[in-house]
């Protein structure tokens, strides 16, 4: 079972790369573990992420650096990109790791150009999408406790309301005589509901080395080059005597001066060389022209770093004092004190059981549309769309094509088909494509004979036989029914009753149920739900809703969408009396008593059972209210209103009606369906043509698990 953790943060230098270390190497000794950066924007064209560079080398050596990233580039073009390209192409790299490793340690950005409110958003757009647990990063340096409480408790607040699970908060860079007690302040606020760790601000994580000094100053040193890795805790600038300038000397200082103060470097060399004196991480020499050729003399005969520069000793302070401290991969000592550090303030074993609990996770309409993709690229089914001659159906038909899914059969007027493919620029190649014109097809005379055949007890006659036959609906059914086609969708045009009724006729129920109903994946902004029934059954009886609740929760199952239904109803548990209350709350005993493995709530309010606070204040101890991932309403006027209205005031993609029960796929559109919908009605369609299949490749798509939760 593949898990992911998002390791996030909302400023720069927040220490989050000590956590995904620390986190690599907890998990990478017992499970496959592999790291994540989705975006990462490199100071230079070309240059490799020093994060990806150093876990790479320490973790998997000789691993191309294509492998720990999604996209590379600058903010500019990050923001001009198109949002929902740039979250595909995420999930798409990060999806194929879940088949191969136990863990993904995921980070967030670097914010390159600091807390930027377009770089906040896309790395809480990143996690929702990705539905993996978030641990949240909060830099504590030069910060009071209060104001670490005060972000914290934001970034809480925003997480939970774009419904992202936050596994955890760490304190990183806090102020040492501050660690115990901002750990009880935090733990008095959030109590046992997150994982809460305080790590102080350690020197030696936070000094750079002497590469990165060279790089700040982008020079090459003149000797030292095996000690390039020497931290630098502080800086002293050589001007005074040398006397002056050593009562300043501390361990791990860096001495920056004028190239022509040989008598600052002929000291500093020397007390390198006896090794008894505090140690010099190195010299930083200012000049003009060349090094001369006293200079270079005196580096010769040593192994102390000395790097000269061509700009002022007070432009290279500036420098140098601006200079951030990356754990690099040259730097192994640096790595150590990081994984120590992380071990010695972090509780694993309390984190790694936050993180699975947290999980199924929730899923977004980005994440449930690739997994149909991805599904329905395994089913390569026949599908016939008796409306050939609209234009959306041909759009949605021509993306099916394109990423060759299906079959497309098309029932209509070659002209009138060639026609609306030209006149709205639809990128559908007509000979992909199979057309056929019911009354001069070779089968129609056939088609007619069968369904006359299989009506006439019903006392349907021969030329009413031939009649209907004509009608796009009722071949295509037949075709459906005689094998000439997998699967029908069909609503655009027509009603659910005539898209619905040849399949009643004819195809009939699956063995073992006695209702036809319909769901809608409501694809909301942030989340996925399932309502039932919106478009077949006007007014069910308990019996009735009983079936359809527990068909819905069979549907979600082949999503791998954990079922939690909700009953509907104008009243919550035992507070409202009447028939309609009371009919919802005889089909919930009737779902209890057929499938007590069902988590079910009702009767209940639309309101408490999306709304965690409702809940907790209406139905505290239920599992489902909040949390519910299908609504079966009690009527047909109570269901459909409730879609649409949801899906034009929120702009949802609604994928449906999905017709359940039938022995063979048929599925109804609204007859407003947009392209998207009439094309994920398609995907769904597809899946459902390749059940057993689809079963068993779930596991993969879907984090690895037997189900997962799409909560609110």
């Amino acid at each position: 079972m593949s898990r992911s953790v998002y390791v996030l943060s909302t400023e720069a230098d927040s220490g989050k790369f000590v956590v995904s270390l620390g986190l690599m190497n907890m998990f990478s000794k017992d499970f496959k573990t592999t790291y994540l950066k989705p975006v990462i924007c490199p100071a230079k064209p070309g240059e490799e992420d020093p994060d990806i560079k150093t876990i790479s080398n320490f973790f998997s050596p000789g691993t191309e650096a294509e492998n720990y990233f999604a996209i590379s580039g600058d903010y500019c073009s990050l923001e001009a990109m198109d949002r929902g390209e740039l979250i595909d192409t995420i999930i798409s790299k990060y999806k194929p790791q879940e088949k191969d490793h136990d863990w993904i340690i995921m980070q967030g950005t670097d914010y390159v150009n600091k807390a930027s409110p377009f770089e906040i958003g896309l790395n809480l757009e990143i996690a929702e999408n990705i539905c993996a647990p978030v641990l949240l990063v909060i830099k504590g340096d030069k910060k009071t406790e209060a104001e670490i409480i005060a972000e914290a408790d934001e970034m809480y607040l925003q997480l939970t309301n774009r419904t992202i699970p936050l596994a955890g908060i760490i304190v990183n860079k806090a102020d040492p005589n501050l660690t115990n007690a901002l750990l009880h302040t935090l733990q008095n606020k959030f109590g046992d509901e997150l994982f809460l760790s305080v790590i102080p601000c350690i020197k030696e994580l936070n000094s750079p080395i002497v590469a990165e000094i060279c790089n700040a100053v982008n020079e090459v040193p003149l000797s030292g080059k095996g000690n390039l890795t020497n931290p630098v805790s502080q800086i002293i600038i050589g001007t005074a005597s040398v006397k002056t300038l050593f009562r300043q000397v501390k361990d791990s200082s860096l001495i920056v001066t004028s190239a022509d103060r040989t008598d600052i470097i002929n000291a500093a060399i020397a007390a390198h060389r006896s090794g008894n004196a505090k140690r010099i991480s190195g010299i930083v020499l200012g000049g003009s022209g060349k090094p001369g050729a006293q200079l270079l003399k005196l580096t010769a005969e040593t192994d102390l770093p000395v790097i000269f520069s061509h700009n002022t000793v007070f432009d290279l302070a500036l420098l140098i004092s601006h200079t951030k401290s990356h754990i690099s991969f040259e730097n192994t000592d640096k790595i150590d004190r990081a994984i120590k550090t992380f071990n010695t303030w972090v509780a694993k074993s309390d984190l790694e059981k936050r993180l699975k609990v947290l999980y199924p996770g929730t899923i977004t309409p980005h994440m449930f549309q690739f997994q149909l993709i991805e599904l329905a690229k395994k089913s390569k089914a026949r599908i016939v769309l008796p409306e050939g001659e609209d234009p959306r159906i041909l759009k949605a038909a021509a993306r099916i094509i394109s990423l060759k899914l299906a079959e497309i059969i098309l029932i209509g007027h070659l002209d009138n088909i060639k026609s609306l493919i030209k006149k709205h620029q639809i990128d559908l190649n007509i000979t992909q494509i199979k057309i056929v014109d019911p009354i001069n097809d070779t089968n129609f005379k056939a088609y007619s004979d069968k369904l006359y055949e299989l009506r006439k007890n019903s006392g349907l006659s021969r030329a009413d036989a031939v009649k209907l036959m004509a009608d796009a609906s009722y071949f295509g059914t037949m075709m459906v029914y005689s094998g000439q086609a997998d699967a029908m969708v069909s609503g655009a045009v027509y009603t659910t009753r005539q898209t619905i009724k040849p399949a009643l006729e004819f195809i009939k129920t699956k063995e073992g149920k006695q209702l036809v109903s319909s769901i809608f994946f409501m694809c909301l902004p942030h989340r996925v739900v399932i309502f039932g029934d919106c478009a077949i059954n006007p007014n069910p009886t308990s019996e009735q809703l009983a079936e359809i609740a527990i068909s819905s929760a069979e549907t979600a199952q082949l999503f791998n969408i954990e079922p939690r239904i909700a009953m509907i109803s104008y009243s919550s548990g035992k507070s409202g009396v009447g028939d309609d209350v009371e009919k919802v709350r005889r089909a919930t005993e009737i779902v209890k008593s057929k499938r007590p493995d069902l988590d079910i709530e009702g009767p209940i309010q639309y309101d408490a059972a999306v709304n965690p606070l409702t809940a907790k204040a209406k139905l505290p101890d239920s599992r489902v209210a909040g949390n519910a991932t299908i609504l079966i309403f009690p009527d047909l006027n109570t269901g459909n209103s409730i879609y649409k209205a949801v899906q034009q005031e929120t702009g949802a993609v609604a994928i449906g009606p999905i017709v359940q029960n039938l022995k063979k796929p048929v599925n109804d559109l609204s007859r407003g369906a947009t392209v998207d919908d009439i094309f994920s009605t398609l995907l769904v369609t597809l899946i459902q043509c390749s059940q057993d299949k689809t079963k068993k490749d779930l596991a993969y798509l879907v984090n690895g698990t037997s189900s997962i939760q799409i909560c609110n």
